[in-house]
């Protein structure tokens, strides 16, 4: 994995991060904008060829937030 796949997928995992904390304590509002951000930001390394399909957040996104 190059240099820009490995900090795309840190970015990713502290956005869904984010997004199970805001889950946790009930904060909808960050749900959806961490849950969009995750979606945003899976979707650049889907356009830069980043292989996402390990990360575990991937697995546990909802569709539609």
């Amino acid at each position: 994995m190059d240099e820009f796949a490995v900090e795309l997928c840190t970015v990713i995992n502290a956005a869904a991060k984010r997004l199970s904390d805001a889950r946790t304590v009930g904060d909808d509002h960050g749900v959806q904008v961490y849950a969009e951000r995750v979606r945003h930001l899976l979707t650049v390394a889907q356009n830069h060829g980043v292989d996402t399909t390990a990360l575990e957040v991937v697995r546990d996104l909802p569709e539609g937030g």
